[in-house]
């Protein structure tokens, strides 16, 4: 493995994800700055609710803090004994999200600081995760053509199913190498990889505490199974599915990405619905004669994986993802006093950033961010 500073952000932004094709021949932009807070604004779409009200639906807005952290504050604020929400969201966005809460208390709540609020939407059956209709991004960009870039971005119909770099919400290169780390075994360089501050990120909390501590915990057990119990571990498990998914389909963009579907999903987007060609995530259970398992295989060799130590641990879902996603709704794109700003709208389990990458490069080394504080929102 290479050292830990040779695998910062310097590295391009296609090694870190995997990815190393584009759909189409667009001409790639390059973006300088992200204007917003953290360069996102997350809505989610309203969620499709089953059953009978049993807890209290509320729409929360939270700047930079994650979505299970933000669920918890509320809760805490609430007195709630337990919260459910329709998707996980990135943490570094400001975010409009539902939850629902097992509380008795029906007041609106606002908390100080502004960096959470929620807003009581009436009496809820419980939602479960995948009950959104989609997402919706607002995106404010620096670029050195943003009438190009826009001209793109609205000819943008379909983006590849990449699992983009942000998936668990943080700035790190995680659907790469703490996977691969995981897949060697090497639970200390793990443990280093959480603790190393990479550029950009916030300097109010030691970076790695509670991944370290639970990581720590998890080496002493008797089975590497008992090791993947832990939370940060099967991240790390999930973030190596991810990294194999991507490397895979990048292979399968350049030949008949048609020849590689195992089989064709329908996947709604609001209120329309898409045909998509779709393929089982890397497990060790995949379906060894189709050609993409073959591929799959053929990639984790190469990386000298080993399935063996992974067979069984949680994390490695057996489920089948879309090879292509498509945007639910023509992107809208405007520029303002020689900025972008657009809006995207894409089904649940597509990352915006992808949609962005198939049409810019992002030098992540040099970008520059405004405060989730500054009131842009």
């Amino acid at each position: 493995m290479r050292s830990q500073e040779a695998r910062g952000y310097s590295a391009s932004l296609e090694l870190m994800w995997g990815m190393e094709s584009r759909l189409g021949g667009t001409k790639p932009y390059r973006v300088t700055r992200f204007i917003r807070p953290h360069g996102f604004i997350v809505i989610e779409g309203r969620p499709r609710l089953e059953g009978e009200p049993s807890r209290i639906l509320y729409l929360v807005r939270h700047v930079g803090v994650d979505t299970r952290r933000a669920g918890l504050r509320v809760a805490r604020a609430l007195d709630a004994r337990e919260f459910e929400y329709a998707g996980l969201k990135d943490a570094m966005a400001v975010v409009y999200q539902y939850y629902t809460f097992n509380t008795s208390k029906r007041k609106t709540l606002t908390l100080e600081g502004g960096r959470i609020k929620a807003w009581p939407l009436g009496p809820s059956p419980p939602l479960r995760p995948g009950r959104h209709t989609g997402n919706k991004f607002i995106l404010y960009l620096e670029t050195s053509d943003p009438s190009g870039l826009c001209r793109d971005l609205e000819a943008t119909r379909w983006i590849p199913g990449y699992y983009g770099p942000q998936r668990f919400g943080v700035l790190r290169p995680n659907t790469h190498y703490m996977g691969m780390l995981l897949g060697e075994n090497r639970l200390g360089s793990l443990i280093a990889e959480y603790k190393y501050r990479y550029p950009l990120e916030e300097l109010r909390e030691e970076p790695g505490y509670y991944e370290r501590t639970f990581i720590e915990r998890a080496i002493g057990s008797r089975t590497p199974w008992e090791r993947h119990s832990a939370w940060p571990v099967r991240f790390a498990l999930q973030a190596l599915q991810a990294y194999l998914f991507n490397r895979a389909l990048s292979i399968a963009l350049r030949e008949d990405i048609r020849a590689y579907a195992e089989h064709w999903g329908v996947i709604e987007c609001f209120d329309r619905a898409f045909k998509v060609p779709m393929a089982r995530l890397p497990a060790p259970g995949i379906r060894a004669k189709s050609r993409w398992a073959k591929l799959v295989w053929s990639i984790a060799e190469e990386e000298g994986l080993n399935w063996m130590l992974m067979r069984g641990g949680p994390g490695l879902r057996r489920a089948f993802r879309p090879l292509l996603y498509p945007v639910c709704s023509k992107i809208v794109c405007k520029v303002v006093e020689d900025k972008v700003k657009t809006m995207i709208a894409l089904p649940r389990g597509a990352y915006v950033t992808v949609a962005i990458w198939q049409n810019t490069v992002v030098d992540w080394s040099s970008l520059e961010y405004s405060t989730p504080d500054d009131g842009l929102a």
